[in-house]
């Protein structure tokens, strides 16, 4: 197995003309239609629709500690409930999300190419997160670092998480490994290999409670 360094993430920015993927746009039109909101999927035990004023309501209750939700999913129904439309224009248009996917999309490919025919496949060593296990309610003062996980669920690529071990305070480091499409047996193959190794594997934290 060929593993590769975070480092290669790295690219030279270029200025590059927005070329509208007519049938990529198809594509995401009908499965935008065809996914369940999850806002809906929060709400399916309960005999109320996901309305705005209902999921204010809910983040109300958050703040008294009361909802049974969290807010990353209350904040993620709350953002479904604004026009596509919307978001699309503050996002330079529905052509210009589609163009950047899909640059992302064959720059990942490229990148994970077999460089020969004996090769088993191409995995990404990729970081879980920029810190350590944050303190409880921490990781709202910095809400972008969730972007190490999302990137791939909107690449539709397989990962697994894989502990390596404890920091200097006691606790959890972990990398993320990537694989290409319909390649989750390799990923799951890489982590058992790394365990095995005693490369990762789980560790009790032991930082202080309070």
């Amino acid at each position: 197995l060929e593993l590769w360094s975070s480092r290669l993430l790295l690219a030279q920015h270029r200025p590059v003309t927005v070329v509208c993927d007519t049938s990529a746009v198809t594509r995401m039109q009908v499965g935008a239609q065809t996914q369940t909101p999850f806002k809906e999927c929060l709400f399916e035990n309960r005999s109320d629709a996901p309305t705005a004023k209902a999921l204010l309501t809910e983040l109300f209750l958050w703040i008294q500690g009361r909802s049974c939700y969290t807010l990353p999913a209350i904040g993620l129904s709350l953002l479904e409930c604004i026009p596509l439309k919307w978001a699309l224009f503050f996002n330079g248009g529905e052509c210009n999300v589609i163009d950047r996917r899909t640059r992302i999309e064959s720059a990942f490919d490229e990148l994970m190419e077999r460089e020969s025919e004996d090769e088993e496949g191409c995995v990404l060593l990729y970081p879980t997160y920029p810190t350590t296990a944050p303190r409880h309610f921490a990781q709202y003062l910095f809400p972008l670092d969730w972007v190490y996980t999302a990137v791939w669920n909107a690449l539709e690529t397989p990962v697994t998480q894989v502990p390596v071990g404890l920091s200097k305070e006691g606790l959890p480091l972990g990398i993320q490994v990537v694989g290409q499409r319909g390649r989750d047996a390799l990923t799951i193959a890489v982590a058992m290999e790394l365990e095995a190794g005693g490369i990762a594997g789980w560790n009790p934290p032991y930082g202080p409670l309070s």
